[in-house]
């Protein structure tokens, strides 16, 4: 009896085991298949990164995603590169989970793109990723040319050649020559050994100054010297010395004696009693002299004649000793004597033998001061700055103002006072400087499409009113079904699900999904303004960061026109009411943009936006990467239009209190919520 139970089991549990699979699949047509995988896609990487900088001009842009995706879905339509609101044309392709976007040119210097993916995207079993995918990157800048500058030490000791502009890259070789009685010992640069091969071959990648330095073999020779007649005077500096040493010899007249010439061979060398030459080889030199009883004069003066003052000139007899001295006044130095244009000695006690009349002039110069060009700009996110740095006084400086994507440049101020409106100034600099460029949004433009006349847009999830005092000045809309439309009536006489205490009057058109009274018409209308309102907030995403006054609190704030960008993903509206001044210029242009949440408003304390100087609602823009939530307790005046990814609440149930909106609600994917709200659409 046992035995049988035993194997009554063994026999029934494949069976049960094959009904416990069949149970989990579907049979069509007669056939069992495997259940269907429901898990949505992602994408788990990009090339280049998000935020990523110095891009190539010839980049690929490659998306990753966590499963093989459907081809037909990745076209041009669900996977976009754009330049600001500029679509960037090219093809896309997919091998399994890898789509790339290859652009039909190179990309643009220094310029920020935007890529997006969208949920029109879907893996082999029909799934779309959840929510659009997308990152921005900088590219970098093109090809530079380099300057490679040579010299030799000793001067003497040999040439150098190979030196010129390189683009930058190339293989570039300089060569170092000896002379006659010198050998090539290294190049230099900046002090270092860089090669000690005479072809020095390298790869241009930045400027370079090299120095040759070459040496005079152990070679030594003499310098033997003698006068005639003996007795007219006596010589010096003779004696053995490496071969390219340099030697200067000196002829030194006695009383009554002049000097006359340096021979070699019965030859004359020279008529300057100092003789200086480089030796290359035995020297046997003969200092003349003659008897001279004839006097001189020596003439001085000085330039610039404040410079400094001169002494030592008059009357000598010939073959004297003469010692002229300058004296630099406060503030100038010693440059050098000169005589008929000719400059004779850089020492400012210049000794010499009178052999003739001699007028000296002694030149003086203000000493070379230096002074600073700081530059910065405001905002810092408007645009760069080149042209700064340490510059002799006096010297023609040119700053240059270069704006981003987005912004204009205004002018260039110095302690709050403009300077300039000439985004290339040029400027004598007589003393330290500091310049700050100032930009502005006025050339950018943000458009809102068909989205621009709705005061509320809910996604694809709805709007709903609560209250009997809420009135939208406007459209609202959204691509989901009628019955997600609650607590509204609209012109056109038609009613949204209201009840006694949800009656929000929309003095516009209520655009949505059928049933009725949503039709198809106004279904297309909605899927407009929604993409619209879909690029508008990638567009704003994608402008290049600003800075975040308040570390996320705005606040007690008084803001002048421009783009702040949250550091912790979030802006908050908490301790006070926020100013904005357009400093007189109603074009003045707002853009805040956070990663996360926007929060106005406390309990019990509402705030509100301040516009002032000119400030127009229609300019300010909030970019909310998540939830908006606007004066939880009501009361309050927001400014703006705020695009939000996830959903836009006013106020809370049972809160009669006004909260008013002069700008538009709109949300991507989230429900907007309105309780005893009046929007005015700008």
């Amino acid at each position: 009896m046992n035995t049988m139970k035993y194997n009554f089991k063994i026999w029934a549990l494949p069976l049960l085991l094959g009904f416990i699979i069949i149970a989990g699949c579907d049979e069509r047509d007669g056939i069992i298949y495997p259940p269907a995988n429901t898990i949505p896609p992602t994408v788990i990487s990009t090339n280049p990164i998000n935020t990523a900088i110095d891009v190539p001009l010839n980049q690929i842009i490659t998306a990753t995603f966590s499963k093989k995706m459907d081809a037909s879905t990745i076209t041009t339509a669900t996977f976009t590169l754009m330049q600001g609101t500029t679509f960037v044309s090219g093809t896309v392709g997919l091998v399994d989970s890898i789509a790339t976007y290859t652009p039909s040119s190179n990309l643009t210097s220094n310029t920020v793109y935007t890529a997006t993916i969208t949920t029109g995207a879907k893996d082999r079993e029909g799934n779309a990723l959840v929510n659009n995918y997308v990152w921005r990157f900088t590219t970098g800048t093109t090809s530079s040319t380099y300057t490679v500058t040579l010299s030799s030490n000793p001067v003497a000791g040999g040439t150098t050649s190979g030196g010129g502009t390189f683009n930058s890259g190339s293989s570039v070789t300089v060569t170092a020559t000896p002379n006659s009685g010198y050998t090539f010992t290294n190049w230099t640069e900046g002090g270092n050994e860089v090669s000690t091969n005479a072809n020095y071959q390298f790869t241009i990648v930045g400027n370079r100054t090299l120095v040759a330095n070459f040496a005079s073999p152990s070679l030594t020779y003499t310098v033997t010297l003698s006068s005639n007649p003996v007795a007219g005077g006596t010589t010096s500096g003779g004696g053995t010395f490496n071969s390219g040493s340099s030697v200067t010899v000196t002829a030194t007249p006695n009383s009554g004696y002049t000097f006359t010439n340096w021979t070699e061979g019965g030859i004359e060398l020279t008529t300057n009693a100092n003789y200086q030459f480089t030796i290359v080889g035995n020297r046997a030199l003969v200092a003349n002299f003659e008897v001279g009883t004839t006097t001189y004069t020596v003439t001085l003066s000085s330039n610039p004649t404040a410079g400094g003052t001169t002494s030592g000139g008059g009357t000598f007899n010939s073959g004297s000793s003469v010692t002229v001295t300058a004296t630099a006044n406060s503030g100038y130095t010693f440059t050098n004597w000169i005589e008929d244009g000719t400059e004779v000695s850089t020492d400012s006690s210049y000794t010499f033998i009178i052999t003739e009349d001699r007028t000296l002039v002694a030149n003086f110069v203000v000493p070379v001061l230096t002074y600073t060009v700081t530059l910065s700009s405001n905002p810092v996110a408007g645009g760069t700055t080149s042209g700064g740095g340490t510059f002799n006084s006096g010297s023609s400086v040119t700053v240059t103002a270069t704006p981003n994507s987005g912004y204009t440049f205004t002018n260039w101020t110095e302690g709050g006072i403009e300077v300039s409106t000439n985004a290339n100034y040029q400027f004598t600099l007589v003393e330290d400087i500091t310049l700050v460029a100032n930009f502005d949004l006025s050339g950018i433009i943000i458009d809102l499409g068909s989205a621009a006349t709705f005061g509320g847009i809910g996604g694809t999830a709805g709007m709903t009113n609560q209250g009997i005092f809420t009135v939208v000045n406007g459209n609202i809309g959204t691509t989901a079904a009628s019955t997600l439309i609650t607590g509204f009536h609209d012109t056109g006489g038609n009613v949204y699900t209201e009840t006694p205490l949800n009656v929000g009057a929309v003095n516009g058109v209520i655009n949505c999904a059928p049933p009725p009274p949503g039709t198809a018409e106004k279904f297309a209308i909605a899927q407009q303004a929604l993409l619209d309102a879909t690029t508008a907030f990638n567009y704003l995403a994608g402008l290049p960061g600003g800075s975040d006054p308040g570390a996320g609190e705005l606040g007690g704030l008084v803001l002048a026109p421009g783009t702040y960008t949250s550091g912790a993903g979030t802006f908050d509206i908490t301790s006070g009411d926020l100013t904005l001044d357009a400093q007189g210029d109603p074009n003045a242009i707002w853009v805040f943009q956070m990663a996360s949440s926007l929060t106005v408003g406390l309990a019990g304390q509402p705030r509100s936006i301040i516009l002032v100087n000119g400030a127009q609602s229609n300019n300010i823009f909030w970019q909310v990467g998540s939830a908006a939530t606007i004066n939880g307790a009501g009361g309050g005046t927001m400014e703006g239009t705020i695009i939000s990814y996830s959903g836009v609440t006013f106020s809370t149930a049972d809160v009669v209190t006004l909260t008013t909106l002069n700008g538009r609600a709109l949300s991507l994917i989230g429900s907007v919520t309105l309780v005893n709200t009046v929007i005015n659409v700008p």
